[in-house]
């Protein structure tokens, strides 16, 4: 019966190692033909940002913003009831795509301030949260010479 099983295992490995050949090259290799070229979507321009200044127009109110560091942001009111006031914030600021930043900050008086910097389109979309409110505000974006 031992026998019976080592001529079957011999058998089925002549089979097996019988059935494994060299694999031939693909006809493409052979004859070669030229493969057409694909072309990356390219990346959109980087816009700086950091050390810049910029206006930012809510409409009735204007900003001068001013980005010394990537971690700053001085600004002044432009226009409206403040007029001539003027800040410095510490931010926090991530790149989420090409040219568009998530900046954020609290202000002195507990306001908490979320705002999309899409500087490709030119434009912002600012969240304030001040005693459980939040408020939304859209703006446009123009850099300032």
């Amino acid at each position: 019966m031992k026998d019976i099983k080592l001529s079957l295992i011999g058998l089925l490995a002549i089979i097996a190692l019988a059935g494994c050949t060299q694999p031939e090259p693909p006809q493409a290799a052979q004859t070669a033909q030229p493969v057409a070229q694909t072309t990356q979507p390219t990346q959109p321009k980087k816009i700086e940002w950091v050390g810049k200044t910029f206006l930012i127009d809510f409409g009735e109110l204007k900003i001068k913003a001013h980005f010394p560091a990537a971690n700053k942001y001085k600004w002044e009111y432009l226009t409206g009831n403040e007029k001539g006031k003027t800040g410095e914030e510490t931010i926090n600021s991530v790149e989420i795509r090409p040219n568009v930043h998530i900046n954020s900050w609290v202000e002195k008086d507990g306001t908490a301030i979320v705002e999309v910097l899409d500087l490709e389109k030119k434009a912002v979309l600012a969240y304030g949260v001040k005693d459980k409110k939040i408020s939304e505000y859209k703006a446009k974006l123009s850099e300032m010479k």
